[in-house]
């Protein structure tokens, strides 16, 4: 009961916070050309502005009739530049941008209909795009084929597939952005169906259907982070999930989370259910008790012939959080007994049954395997700890059992860092991570070893560990 409270508190910050992250999508939609820009000019005479205007009032009234809410750039045969298009779309806080336009080849024959988007594995040295978009391909490549299958299907028109190119609109932005080609106006077929308000309307139907079909970006509050490389890459690879599309990657990660992901990487326990047969919540979808804070040159728009064409980490691994370390990690006791009792102290604990890991705990079995297999220690006072924040100094000593590396040789020229000397606990594992790039200090003389871990540390170190 208290776990459901604390998520229905959580929802409703969301919601209030990022009102735009909930099922309604807002669009802004952009109507190609206009005013002395007339766009291409169609073998009937038909004018690209005229057309792109109605098919983007078409999409609007349509997404809005289905409880979305849409901004057009503009409304009227009114000319906006390329830079005030993207200056206006990113003052909206929006979740994506489609740009609407007709196209035009100079070999009539050439007819159908392609999604563009910005590709960042085909960088433009004279075209550079924004850090957002370049971040942001995989989500843009998704949307730009949800709104071509749309397209084709309603429309019926030939599919001509998707086309990374560096358009302005398509790679300066801050959000999931595509530029659409409905149809050519080259072509006297698809002009004849640029003309017909009824075949523009299910071109409009189709967009709108590929738009609503789109599932929001999976962890929108990371996606200007430093470590937002390694979160995709381990979101792609089912690594992480993260909680209501966030993944706040300057929340502090916690015991039992951590443990998570050391078994999904080196598989510790014993009878692992396949991912479609999982029914508690996978690793690091898990919100602790304490409530979250989260992150908070002119180009022409050419409709000539195209090609169709389809790692780094930062070392800043500075700790955001302005929570403290909550105990102080002692070097583990070989004794079963200790002379004077201190709560923060692990030790060895001859019991399975921990007063604050209950069978209903989404990583109880985890963390039974971890402490079986000497992975983490339990505390004199009968606790695990699963939901407090973990130290650095405890992940590196933890990863470094999980891996059962041999230890390293440690010599004076090891000791780098002034906050981690030859006789801490920790010491060797935490030089073992630095050697191998795995774990960096948060300044080049320091490590912060009583810090806690951050989920974004985390995926860094997952993403060079692995890949």
């Amino acid at each position: 009961m208290e776990k459901c409270k604390h998520t229905v508190i959580f929802l409703m910050i969301l919601f209030v916070i990022f009102p735009n992250y909930a099922q309604a999508l807002k669009v802004v939609i952009d109507a190609g050309h206009g005013g002395k820009d007339p766009g291409a000019l169609g073998v009937n005479g038909l004018k690209e502005k005229d057309v792109n205007l109605d098919i983007s009032f078409k999409v609007r009234n349509i997404l809005e009739e289905r409880g979305h809410e849409v901004i057009l750039t503009r409304e009227n045969d009114t000319y906006i530049s390329l830079q005030d298009r993207v200056k206006f779309t990113n003052q909206q806080n929006a979740d994506l941008f489609v740009s609407i336009h007709a196209n035009a080849h100079h070999d009539p024959s050439i007819k159908g209909s392609l999604v563009i988007y910005y590709n960042n594995q085909y960088p433009d040295k004279d075209y550079p795009a924004s850090k957002a978009m370049s971040v942001l391909t995989p989500y843009s490549k998704t949307l730009a084929q949800s709104v071509l299958n749309g397209l084709v299907t309603e429309a019926e028109t030939k599919n001509l597939g998707l086309m990374s190119k560096a358009v302005y609109v398509a790679r300066m932005g801050s959000i999931p952005s595509i530029l659409v080609e409905t149809a050519f106006l080259s072509n006297e077929q698809d002009a004849e169906r640029l003309v017909d308000e009824s075949e523009r309307q299910k071109m409009a139907i189709g967009i709108a259907n590929g738009l609503e079909s789109f599932e929001p970006i999976t962890f929108w509050d990371a996606l200007d982070h430093w470590a937002i490389t390694s979160i995709i890459r381990l979101q792609d690879n089912d690594l992480i999930i993260g909680y209501n599309n966030s993944y706040e990657p300057n929340r502090s990660l916690t015991r039992a989370e951590f443990l998570a992901m050391m078994d999904r990487i080196f598989y510790f326990t014993s009878d692992k259910v396949s991912e479609n047969e999982q029914e508690t919540n996978e690793p690091l979808d898990n919100l602790s008790d304490e409530q979250p804070t989260p992150i908070s040159e002119e180009e022409t728009e050419s409709t000539q012939e195209n090609n169709v064409s389809d790692r780094e980490n930062s070392n800043h691994e500075q700790n955001n959080s302005n929570t403290d370390l909550n105990e102080t990690n002692e070097k583990e006791s070989t004794s079963d007994n200790t002379n004077e009792f201190d709560s923060n102290k692990q030790t060895k604990v001859e019991t399975k049954d921990f007063k604050d890991l209950s069978a209903d705990h989404w990583a109880f079995k985890i963390i039974q395997e971890a402490v079986n297999n000497g992975y983490i220690l339990g505390y004199p006072d009968e606790t695990i700890r699963p939901n407090e924040p973990i130290s650095r100094a405890e992940v590196s000593v933890i990863f470094n059992r999980i891996w059962n590396e041999n230890e390293m040789t440690v010599t004076e020229e090891t000791f780098l860092y002034e906050d981690v000397s030859e006789e801490k606990w920790y010491a060797e594992s935490v030089y073992l991570l630095k050697e191998l790039s795995l774990l960096n200090g948060i300044t080049e003389t320091t490590f912060g070893p009583e810090r806690n871990m951050t989920r974004a540390e985390l995926a860094v170190m997952v993403d060079r560990f692995l890949y």
